[in-house]
């Protein structure tokens, strides 16, 4: 029970350390992955269309 209590302890201050207030770094590295993971969306939806107008056994793309 006190490794349990430990825990979260060391959780909630680990936690309450964050800051919410975005600096420029932070806001750069949100604009990053929101462009990435757009273009991997992107890119899924072309491989998607390019493997059904083939009519590819492979459905992985």
């Amino acid at each position: 029970m006190k490794l349990h209590t430990a825990v979260i302890v060391l959780a909630m201050l680990a936690l309450s350390a964050c800051d919410s207030d975005d600096g420029a770094a932070e806001r750069m590295g949100a604009a990053i992955d929101e462009a990435a993971s757009n273009t991997a969306d992107t890119l899924r939806e072309a491989c998607e269309e390019a493997r059904d107008a083939v009519g590819a056994a492979d459905r992985n793309c």
